[in-house]
């Protein structure tokens, strides 16, 4: 499961209508909003709470809302009425300090009760579970952090998600955004420190390949609508996209590159192999011409670099037309084609592909632009 944060205030109500919209569309199905509610400024946040919920109802989104016992004597909800909450479209609330664990079990009867997973303890869940929580209606949360350097070491994240899930939670960390960034530091709002700064989608595909979290939310007001047709993509048709500057190539090139390319199931150290390319040139009878510059005329002989896209040449007999992406600096190769060059922010994503993954490549003026 994919969620956005919204920040109540932030927006004008039709700019927040108009983004849930588009991340609904692009496959995002939660919301996550902080009701920590001001005093001076109860009203505002009663009112953008009301607006939010009414547009998250006519998306068929959830909505967790992150409280504290004060927030709901601010919404005139007793512990025992928190029922009357999905009727706002509120579906879930995030608890932590202030609540008690009879007060946790009762929400946990009534909607979504999400603690907090990273102060949570081993007792603390024991103790929930035995007392009568419902398991299938409690999630666990990790926090985002936005000073640098703050943010959660990967080791720890994945220890603690493995007894967490022990349990039968599912877990939900946060990637920081691409477009809008919080105030009043504005450097993201990631989960993981490593992901201060780095792509969205790259963030995500970490989380769920290697961390085991389960629902990850986009920290910051926004990301880029060409970040959410990543994640669409990935969504509906399985097919990780990475972007690239790619060098002059002849039609014989282009047409092995401009394809869906799939890493076989064996992945080899040094390079992800394209399973696809080679059975697609020799079916087509496609030749690779060798070239001395590798299509990039800045240099006779070229190292392979990390992220560098190739195409194995007439050179390499019965190899010609397998397309790799290098993983690991390689020496220069006259059998091989240099056809382009994975940015640098997708450079992450080359480690993430998994064997049987799909991917294909975007083409980028530079990484200057990105």
């Amino acid at each position: 499961m994919k969620g956005v944060s919204i920040f109540l205030g932030q927006q004008t109500e039709q700019e927040q209508k108009y983004y849930l919209e588009r991340m609904k569309q692009s496959g995002f199905q939660s919301i996550f909003t902080s009701l920590h509610i001001p005093e001076d400024d109860s009203q505002m946040y009663v009112g953008a709470i009301n607006i939010l919920g009414q547009q998250a109802k006519d998306l068929g989104m959830s909505l967790i809302a992150d409280v504290s016992p004060t927030s709901l004597s601010y919404l005139n909800v007793d512990i025992d009425r928190v029922d009357t909450l999905i009727e706002k479209g509120i579906t879930g609330l995030r608890v932590d300090y202030g609540f008690s664990n009879e007060a946790i079990i009762k929400i946990s009867k009534a909607m979504t009760v999400v603690l907090n997973a990273s102060t949570l303890s081993y007792k603390k869940a024991y103790n929930l579970l035995d007392q009568g929580l419902i398991k299938d209606h409690c999630e666990v949360c990790h926090n985002y952090y936005p000073r640098p350097e703050t943010g959660l070491d990967k080791d720890w994240l994945i220890e603690t998600n493995k007894w967490l899930r022990s349990f039968g939670f599912k877990t939900m960390a946060f990637v920081p955004g691409d477009l809008t960034f919080r105030g009043p530091l504005h450097k993201g709002l990631p989960t993981l420190e490593k992901h201060r700064g780095i792509s969205p989608f790259t963030a995500a595909k970490e989380l769920w390949d290697q961390c085991a979290i389960d629902h990850v939310y986009i920290g910051d007001p926004a990301i880029s609508i060409e970040t959410s047709e990543t994640f669409h993509q990935y969504d509906e048709e399985g097919v990780i996209v990475l972007r690239a500057c790619l060098f002059d190539m002849d039609d014989a090139e282009y047409a092995v590159l401009n394809q869906l390319h799939r890493q076989r199931l064996d992945p080899a150290r040094d390079v992800v192999r394209s399973e696809t390319s080679r059975a697609y040139a020799q079916k087509g009878k496609i030749a690779i011409t060798a070239r001395s510059s590798n299509g990039n005329p800045s240099t006779l002989e070229q190292t392979r670099q990390v992220g560098s896209i190739t195409i194995d040449n007439e050179r390499y007999g019965r190899y010609q037309g397998e397309l790799q992406i290098v993983k690991r600096e390689l020496a220069y190769n006259p059998a091989v084609n240099i056809v382009g060059q994975v940015i640098d922010e997708d450079l992450p994503l080359i480690q993430y592909l998994k064997p049987g993954e799909t991917f294909s490549f975007k083409q980028v003026e530079s990484d200057k632009d990105n």
